[in-house]
């Protein structure tokens, strides 16, 4: 928790690595924020993209940051 950069965590399953993350997150006052990626994740689902506006003018979009930029403003941890 010392290092001011992001680190990697690697191990067999089940020994703990997430459940240690959750806790560290906990007592430090850190928010967790869990991204799940699969082979079907696109770059705008972790970014954000230009997205209709909810009930706003026909053709009218604005920018909708995705849960990793968000995480990263928000200097959250992030565990994918």
């Amino acid at each position: 928790m010392q290092l001011p950069k992001p680190i990697l965590l690697e191990g067999s399953p089940g020994v703990g690595k997430t459940s240690l993350i959750e806790v560290l997150a906990k007592i430090s006052g850190h928010i967790l924020v869990r991204i799940n990626l699969s082979e079907q994740t696109d770059i705008s689902d972790l970014f954000g993209a230009d997205l209709p506006v909810e009930g706003g003018e026909a053709g009218e979009f604005a920018w909708r940051d995705g849960p990793l930029l968000q995480a990263l403003k928000n200097n959250h941890w992030i565990f994918t």
